[in-house]
Order: structure tokens, then C-alpha cells, then sequence
């Protein structure tokens, strides 16, 4: 097997889920295989579709097929959304390639805070690993397996900004639903105001670093404050939960996709949650939740004007942002990203956008995160390493992963 290799690139311009999920095994359908000395490099992803959600998935992908152009090396990911949505069709991974593990640039990762996830991956590809950062986009890394969710800060992906674009562009089967489905919506109005708001999953994950979800009041405030400014607005409106917002935009008289008559063909029919990012993908005005589902989507949008986001600092409450100028999370820390929330910090947060009932909640379901992501460290120690390697991860022997 060829090592994985690193080197330096030429001059020319570079044209959530839950990430406790790592912790499965991704070795199914993996064979073993050798790349003899004088084939196509390769770069895979084996674990695409099993770290973070659909927002994340899109960005990893993106981040695979930007390294791959740049060595030309054959792409090989398993099955995942984008092959159906998209029309892609790179084979299956057929090679145990050394990982090449995401490193953030600044702050802790998920690869810091759980290390245990290192030589648990490592056992499952067979060899060592390498750490990468955003530097990687600068060399020319061939024959690896990449993990990680790739949330680089989009200054990094500006000058590959229209090849990204041109990988996410519907299959033909549902362009026509969703032109025909947008064109209903357009008949509504002639600015098209845009809200992702996520929440269901939000609320019950306050030790995460970039779950937070705001009050629809504030939401609710920021469209007051641009509704004018735009001609005749039409709010359209998406989210996991939708029941929570009956009671809330009734003066905006919001519009959501099950208004607008889209169904996808069945092929496609466990897929519909793409309506939704596509016609974010569309609007005229953006808000999003601090999510990678709306984020692509305004990395997509070449429409709108004006983007704006739930920031965690609740004196900001929104920010406005450019999506090929900003990190894709806003994690708790700033500049010093943290994957997981201080206890105290979960607390106030929750207190200050959801009140007592959120505090209470966040009470209960901090410390019982912490229990699940203690037990899943033991569980990644004992699969890599045996009782011995529970010990470590007992005391907190392990092995720091390499900056």
C-alpha cells in the first residue's frame, strides 16, 4: 500500500448531526487492497454520510473532490444523499488508505476532546494516521482516507467558490419539481425573505458548542427591522420543527414547502428535506440557525444580498456574514473555537434564549451528555486497544493527538 503523501503544491490558485456518531464502525463493505506503484492516486472518504448531517456532508464532499482535482487522483466514497440528489457516481471505497484526520486550525476538535476516535480509526484502516488542517489545501495530499467534517473557513474555498457550486446542482428528475415549486412561491411576492430555523435536535444537545437556538421573538425583530426595505416580501419558512412555530410569523404570513405542491418522484421520495435547502438556495434574504444546512445553502445562494446568522454571543443575537468569508459554526470561544460548552456557559446560554424551563432542561441533559460521551471514549479505548486502553482513557493516559 502506498503511504499517504504530502507535498508541497505549485503556485497555481486553488480554484450535525451528532459527531458522537464517529464512534461507529465504518469498516462494512471495506476491502483490503494494494495501489501498485504506477496507478492513479486516490483520496476517499469512507466515512461520509455517517459524520454530521446533510449541510456537512456537503462540505466534506466538497473539501474531497477540491483535493482530489488538484493531484487528479481518483475519488472513492461510499453511498451516500449526493450520488441520488446529484448524479454523482464515484465507486465504492475499495482500499485501506492511512487516514488523514482533521485538525482545526485554531481550538479543540471533536479529535482533541474524544482522542480516543485516533487509534480507534487507525485500527480500522490499518495503519497510522496524519493530521490535517486547512493547510492541506495547499499541498498535495494523495492516497488517504479523510475523516473529519471539514468545516474550513470559506476564505480557504474562494477561488474553487463556482466548481463547489457546480457539484450541487440537481439531477434533472427534480430540477423540473423544484423550478415549478419555486415558481409558486415567487407568485407570491417579489423578495423572497428566507428563515432556517433548527431547533428540535438544538434543544436537547446543550453541550455542544454551536447548539444554540434563539427565541422566534428575535427572529421575529430582525424581520421588523429589513421588512420594509425590501418590495413586496414574501417570508418563506423552514424547520425540524414546524408545529413550534404555529403560533409565531402569523403577521408575515410565512409560506413553507408543504405550501408550495413539491413532491419528489419515488426514487427520490426519502429526500424531500432537499426542498427545503434548495429553495434556501434561492432567496432573496437569508437568516439562518447555526447550522450547516443553512450555511451551504448560502454558500449556493447567488441571489441574495443580505445573510444573517444565530450567533451564541446573545448580546449580537444575529450577525449578519458572507458565506465565502466565514467559518461555517460558530462555536462557543471565538477565536479559540470549542467543540464542547463550559457547563456554567450551557447554563446562561440556555437560561438567556429559552428561560427557566431551558435551564432546568439543560441541568439535566448536560451532565447526562457528558455521561454518553465518557461512555463512548471507554467504548473507542476498549475497541482500540482492549482493557488496557479503557485504563488510559480512565485516567487520561491517552496518547494527545499531534497538532
Amino acid at each position: 500500500m502506498k503511504p499517504m503523501e504530502l507535498q508541497k503544491a505549485s503556485e497555481e490558485p486553488l480554484q450535525r448531526a451528532n459527531p458522537l456518531s464517529l464512534s461507529q464502525s465504518f469498516s462494512d463493505g471495506l476491502k483490503r487492497g494494494l495501489l501498485s506503484s504506477g496507478e492513479r492516486p486516490v483520496l476517499a472518504m469512507s466515512s461520509i454520510g455517517k459524520v454530521g448531517r446533510f449541510g456537512n456532508q456537503l462540505l466534506q464532499y466538497a473539501s474531497l473532490r477540491i483535493l482530489a482535482k488538484r493531484v487528479d487522483a481518483r475519488v472513492e466514497c461510499p453511498d451516500w444523499a449526493g450520488k441520488r440528489l446529484f448524479g454523482h457516481c464515484e465507486p465504492a471505497v475499495t482500499s485501506r488508505l492511512r487516514p488523514a484526520i482533521e485538525r482545526w486550525d485554531a481550538g479543540e476538535s471533536l479529535f482533541d476532546r474524544v482522542p480516543e476516535l485516533i487509534p480507534y480509526i487507525e485500527k480500522l484502516a490499518g495503519s497510522g494516521s496524519s493530521r490535517i488542517g486547512s493547510e492541506a489545501l495547499d499541498c498535495r495530499l494523495v492516497n488517504a482516507d479523510l475523516w473529519g467534517h471539514f468545516q474550513w473557513h470559506t476564505k480557504r474555498l474562494i477561488a474553487e467558490k463556482e466548481f463547489v457550486r457546480s457539484l450541487f446542482e440537481p439531477v434533472p428528475q427534480l430540477r423540473s419539481v423544484l423550478d415549478e415549486g419555486l415558481a409558486r412561491l415567487r407568485s407570491k411576492g417579489r423578495t423572497i425573505v428566507g428563515l432556517h430555523i433548527r431547533r428540535a435536535d438544538f434543544l436537547s444537545l446543550p453541550l455542544l458548542g454551536f447548539t444554540f437556538t434563539i427565541p422566534f421573538e428575535w427572529w421575529e425583530e430582525w424581520l421588523d427591522r429589513i421588512w420594509r426595505k425590501h418590495e413586496s416580501p414574501i417570508l418563506f419558512v423552514c424547520s425540524d420543527d414546524l408545529s413550534g412555530l404555529a403560533n409565531h410569523f402569523k403577521r408575515f404570513a410565512p409560506v413553507t414547502s408543504n405550501d408550495l405542491g413539491i413532491r419528489f418522484p419515488g426514487l427520490w421520495r426519502d429526500l424531500e428535506y432537499y426542498i427545503d435547502f434548495y429553495l434556501l438556495s434561492q432567496c432573496d434574504v437569508l437568516g439562518i440557525s447555526n447550522s450547516t444546512f443553512g450555511f451551504v445553502a448560502a454558500m449556493l445562494n447567488t441571489r441574495a444580498k443580505l445573510f444573517a446568522r444565530a450567533h451564541w454571543d446573545i448580546e449580537k443575537r444575529l450577525v449578519e456574514f458572507d458565506p465565502w468569508n466565514s467559518p461555517p459554526l460558530l462555536y462557543v470561544g471565538g477565536d479559540t473555537p470549542r467543540v464542547f460548552k463550559r457547563f456554567p456557559e450551557a447554563l446562561r446560554i440556555e437560561f438567556e434564549t429559552q428561560g427557566l424551563r431551558g435551564w432546568i432542561k439543560c441541568l439535566v441533559l448536560y451532565p447526562l451528555a457528558w455521561v454518553k460521551i465518557r461512555s463512548t471514549r471507554f467504548y473507542l479505548a476498549f475497541q482500540a486497544q482492549g482493557f488496557i486502553g479503557v485504563v488510559n482513557s480512565f485516567f487520561d493516559r491517552w496518547p494527545k493527538p499531534i497538532k
